[in-house]
């Protein structure tokens, strides 16, 4: 009869224990290396979903407002481009016929995006310029 009751405080208490941690969860921290590996798991399945007959003929990160690599930026051979947040583990932007927006200054370092229309090259002084050529400062 001992046992008996021992046995069922026990599994009651685990029962209230399981209970109690899937109504409050831990707050568990991920990494932000395997934030970032599962983020480019994402992004090629949706490559692959969405650019499925379009073959990869560059591929380069692009930097954030923070100045942290936080894009992909994807041309492909036939034409078209595609603008992945690595943090948002969303398509920013993409289109199946216009050229990367950057042109000539893909391959430059420091290229940073700030969304749709605001494509920024980090110059040595510190200051930014855009595709139009107009000079920002960190303060603007």
């Amino acid at each position: 009869m001992k046992r008996l009751l021992v046995a069922l405080c026990t599994v009651s208490l685990l029962g209230s224990l399981s209970n109690s941690f899937t109504q409050h969860p831990l707050p568990v921290k991920i990494p932000a290396t395997v934030k970032r590996s599962l983020a480019l798991s994402s992004f090629s399945a949706l490559n692959t979903k969405y650019f499925a007959d379009y073959e990869i003929e560059s591929q380069r990160t692009l930097l954030g407002t923070s100045l942290n690599e936080r894009y992909i930026m994807t041309t492909y051979r036939e034409g078209g481009y595609s603008i992945y947040d690595l943090e948002e583990d969303a398509f920013s932007e993409f289109s199946y016929k216009s050229q990367n927006p950057y042109g000539e200054k893909a391959e430059e370092e420091g290229l940073v995006y700030v969304g749709p229309t605001y494509y920024l090259s980090r110059q040595a002084d510190g200051t930014y310029i855009d595709k139009d050529s107009k000079i920002y400062t960190e303060s603007e």
